[in-house]
């Protein structure tokens, strides 16, 4: 019988990838305003996106990490995996 692998923390990703963002942006000496105006975005939007409290659509991760100099990468791996 094997063991149920022990679950993310909801939203995990969601608050990592806000956290990311957030950091990218204030090195680039953007307002959340001046961000979300860039994107076409509410400014909401995007405080939410930081927050993690939002789930973005891979093209809308793609736009935010291009418009701040960012790389996306995906990896995908078993739990409890080796590196």
């Amino acid at each position: 019988m094997s063991a149920n692998p022990t679950p993310s923390p909801r939203g995990y990703l969601a608050q990592q990838f806000g956290a990311g963002i957030t950091r990218a942006r204030d090195r680039a000496g953007l307002s959340q305003r001046a961000q979300a105006k860039a994107l076409g975005i509410a400014g909401n939007t995007l405080r939410e996106l930081e927050l993690g409290l939002a789930n973005p659509t891979l093209a809308r991760i793609e736009e935010l990490a291009d418009s701040l100099g960012l790389k996306v990468e995906l990896k995908v791996t078993r739990r409890g995996a080796r590196k």
